[in-house]
């Protein structure tokens, strides 16, 4: 049985005991992970996109896994105040132009 188990030290300098199989299998998984061109840290976080650029109009464009936000417009990054200051202001000229489409009915 102990030939199955197998001790590592974590991150943090703890120690760590796993199967070896599950290590194994983990070490695969990081791999192909990281062949793909992603961090395992990154695996929680959301992020969108448009035309291939960074880019949310209705929130931030990145929310990690640890609880920040990100906002970017057309892969620029902005500040959150300046954000939703534009989503304001565009809002409500959206807001003007169907009050104006409604009274011309």
């Amino acid at each position: 049985m102990n030939d199955e188990i197998e001790l590592l030290i974590d991150e943090n300098g703890d120690k760590v005991y796993m199967l070896k199989k599950v290590h194994s299998r983990l070490d695969l998984l990081e791999e192909n992970i990281k062949h793909l061109g992603l961090n395992l840290n990154q695996l929680n976080d959301k992020s969108y996109y448009k035309n291939k650029l960074i880019h949310r109009e209705d929130g931030p464009s990145i929310e990690n896994a640890n609880g920040s936000k990100e906002y970017y417009k057309n892969g620029i990054k902005i500040s959150e105040e300046k954000f939703y200051l534009e989503k304001e202001l565009k809002d409500t000229l959206i807001n003007k132009k169907d009050n104006k489409k409604k009274m011309k009915v």
